[in-house]
C-alpha cells in the first residue's frame, strides 16, 4: 500500500539509520518511516556499525594494548574499545609478555639459575621469575651442571678408579662421583684388569697350561686364572696336543694305517689314536687303496672293460672292481664304442645318410645307428645338400636369372632354387646385364640416335649401342634415319623379308652395305643405273641393322632397319 500518495518517488515504508557525524557509518538503531525522520538519516545501513556517531574519525571497535612503561611490551589482556581506555594504551600490536609494566628494562619472565659458590657453573634447578629471586642467581644456565655448588673447585662428576694395592691396575667397575668415593680411589686413568687388588704383584688374569708329565705338551683346555690352579700348571705357552699326560713319551694323537696282509697298502679309513689301535696297524703313511686286505697281491680297485666278442672294442660302462667281474672282462684299456658286443665285425655307431634317388647326394638327414637303418642309406655320400632327393638329375640349388621383358637379356639379380622357378628364368645369365628388365625396348643392344632438335630425323649417321641413354637429345624410338638426301626412302620398316629402297633419282653407280648393331658388315652389293632397289634380308637373324648408301665411296644416306 502506498504510504505517501502525494510523492511518486515514495510508495512504501523503509528503515532509516542515523549517521549523525556523517562519516558514512550508521548506528545500529533504526526508525521505520515512510519518509526520512530528519537530518543525517539514510535508508542504507553500513556494513560496519558506528560505535561513536559523534566523532567522524571513529567508527569501529579496536584492540588496545597497555604499555605503561613504554618498553614496547604490553601486559595481558588487551581491551576491545571504540576509543582509548586510558593512559598507556596503544593500538600498536605488541608482545603480551611484560611481567613488570612499571620497569622498562623488565618485560618478560626468565628462568633463574643458582651459582652459590660463584664458580661459573649453575645447579640444575631453576626458578621462573620476572626478576632475580635473590643473590647469586643468573638467568644464564652453564653448559655443565654444578654437582657441588658449595665448593668452587668442584663442579662436575668425574670417573674414579679403585687401586687399593697401588700397582697402577684398577678393579672394575669405575665409579662416577663428584668427589672421591673413598680410600684407594684415583682419577688417574688405569687398566681395569686387576684380578687381585690386595697383591701389587698380581694385576691380571693369566692363561695356565696343565703339563702333569712334564713333556712340554699340555692337555686341553687351558685355565684362565689370577693365580696357579694347582700342581702341574705353568704359564709357559705349550702345544695343546698331549693325549696322555701320564706318559712323557706320548704327547699327541697319531694317524694309524691298517695293513693286515703286509702289502704296504692300507684299507680306509685311518684311525686317529694316542696309541696303536691293534694288530696290523702302523704309523707308516700308506696308500689307502687296498680293496682286499687278506691278499697281499691285490691292493687296489681296477677298471675292467667288457669285450664279449673279442674285437678289442668294449661296451659302456666299465666296472670298477677289485677282481674280474666275469667272463669277457679285461683290464686292457679299450675304446667304449662297441654297439654290438655279439658281433666282432660291428664295434661302433655309424652315421647313415638317406639318398632316396641314388644320385650319391643326400639331403643331410642322417641316423646314428649300429647297422644300416634301411634301403637307400649310405655311410658315404658325395655331398649332404641334395635339394631334391626324388630326382637323381637334381641335387643342388642353381642360380636362376630372370628376363622379365623377354628381350633376351637377364637382370643382375638371381635367386637360388633347386629347379626352374618359372617362365622367364634362365640358368645362365646373359653376357650383358639388362639395365631395365621391365622394358623390352631397353637392353644392352639398344641403338640410340641423336635427335637434339626433336624433329623426328637423326641429326647425323652416328649411333650409340647402350643399355643406358647416352645423354640429352638421344632417342631409341624409331625416327627417320639421317640422310644427306631427304629423297631416299626405305620401306617397309620393320620387315620380315625384303626392304625397298627408293633413291629418289637414278644413280649410275651406287653401293649398299648392311651392318649389324655391333657395326659388323653383313652384306655389301653394288647397283648401276637404278632408282628402286629391293634388298632381301629374310635369311638374316632378327635384330637391328643399318643400311649405308654410298656413291663414289661417299656415304649419302644411313637408315636403321629392324628385322623381325
Amino acid at each position: 500500500m502506498d504510504c505517501d500518495d502525494n510523492d511518486p518517488n515514495v510508495f512504501e515504508v523503509a528503515s532509516w539509520y542515523l549517521d549523525a557525524d556523517g562519516d558514512g557509518y550508521t548506528t545500529s538503531n533504526s526508525i521505520v518511516s515512510c519518509t526520512s525522520p530528519g537530518a543525517n538519516y539514510t535508508n542504507s545501513a553500513s556494513s560496519v556499525i558506528d560505535c561513536d556517531d559523534t566523532d567522524a574519525s571513529v567508527f569501529q571497535v579496536s584492540t588496545w594494548y597497555l604499555d605503561a612503561d613504554g618498553d614496547n611490551y604490553a601486559v595481558s589482556p588487551t581491551v576491545e574499545s571504540c576509543t582509548s581506555p586510558g593512559t598507556g594504551y596503544t593500538q600498536n600490536v605488541l608482545p603480551l609478555t611484560d611481567c613488570d609494566d612499571d620497569d622498562p628494562n623488565v618485560f618478560e619472565v626468565a628462568s633463574w639459575y643458582l651459582d652459590a659458590d660463584r664458580d661459573g657453573y649453575t645447579t640444575s634447578n631453576s626458578i621462573v621469575s620476572c626478576i632475580s629471586p635473590g643473590a647469586n642467581y643468573t638467568n644464564l644456565a652453564s653448559s655443565v651442571i654444578d654437582c657441588d655448588d658449595t665448593n668452587a673447585s668442584v663442579f662436575q662428576v668425574s670417573t674414579w678408579y679403585l687401586d687399593a694395592d697401588g700397582d697402577n691396575y684398577a678393579v672394575a667397575p669405575t665409579v662416577e662421583s663428584c668427589t672421591s668415593p673413598g680410600t684407594g680411589y684415583t682419577q688417574n686413568v688405569l687398566p681395569l684388569t686387576d684380578c687381585d687388588d690386595d697383591d701389587p704383584n698380581v694385576f691380571e688374569v693369566s692363561t695356565w697350561y696343565l703339563d702333569a708329565d712334564g713333556d712340554n705338551f699340555a692337555v686341553s683346555p687351558t685355565v684362565e686364572s689370577c693365580t696357579s690352579p694347582g700342581t702341574g700348571y705353568t704359564q709357559n705357552v705349550l702345544p695343546l696336543t698331549d693325549c696322555d699326560d701320564d706318559d712323557p713319551n706320548v704327547f699327541e694323537v697319531s694317524t694309524w694305517y691298517l695293513d693286515a696282509d703286509g702289502d704296504n697298502f692300507a684299507v680306509s679309513p685311518t684311525v686317529e689314536s694316542c696309541t696303536s689301535p691293534g694288530t696290523g696297524y702302523t704309523q707308516n703313511v700308506l696308500p689307502l687303496t687296498d680293496c682286499d686286505d687278506d691278499d697281499p697281491n691285490v691292493f687296489e680297485v681296477s677298471t675292467w672293460y667288457l669285450d664279449a666278442d673279442g674285437d678289442n672294442f668294449a661296451v659302456s660302462p666299465t666296472v670298477e672292481s677289485c677282481t674280474s667281474p666275469g667272463t669277457g672282462y679285461t683290464q686292457n684299456v679299450l675304446p667304449l664304442t662297441d654297439c654290438d658286443d655279439n658281433d666282432p665285425n660291428v664295434f661302433e655307431v655309424s652315421t647313415w645318410y638317406l639318398d632316396a634317388d641314388g644320385d650319391g647326394h643326400s639331403t643331410g638327414e642322417s641316423i646314428e645307428n649300429c647297422v644300416i637303418p634301411g634301403p637307400n642309406y649310405a655311410k658315404n655320400t658325395i655331398s649332404n645338400n641334395d635339394c631334391n632327393d626324388d630326382d637323381a638329375t637334381v641335387f643342388e640349388s642353381t642360380n636362376w636369372y630372370f628376363d622379365s621383358d623377354g628381350d633376351g637379356f637377364t637382370a643382375a639379380e638371381s635367386i637360388s632354387n633347386c629347379g626352374n622357378p618359372g617362365r622367364g628364368y634362365y640358368a645362365t645369365p646373359s653376357i650383358s646385364i639388362d639395365c631395365d628388365d621391365n622394358n623390352q625396348e631397353i637392353n644392352p643392344e639398344t641403338i640410340w640416335l641423336l635427335d637434339a632438335d626433336n624433329d623426328g630425323t637423326a641429326d647425323n649417321d652416328e649411333f650409340v649401342i647402350s643399355c643406358l641413354k647416352p645423354g640429352i637429345g638421344y632417342t631409341n624410338i624409331a625416327i627417320t634415319p639421317y640422310s644427306i638426301s631427304d629423297k631416299i626412302i626405305v620401306y617397309p620398316n620393320p620387315t620380315t623379308e625384303t626392304v625397298e629402297i627408293d633413291l629418289g633419282e637414278i644413280f649410275s653407280n651406287i653401293n649398299l652395305s648392311l651392318v649389324n648393331s655391333s657395326k659388323q658388315l653383313v652384306l655389301s652389293k653394288d647397283f648401276q643405273n637404278q632408282r628402286l632397289i629391293t634388298f632381301n634380308i629374310s635369311t638374316l637373324a632378327s635384330g637391328i641393322y643399318f643400311i649405308e648408301i654410298a656413291e663414289q665411296n661417299q656415304i649419302i644416306g644411313s637408315h636403321k632397319i629392324i628385322k623381325l
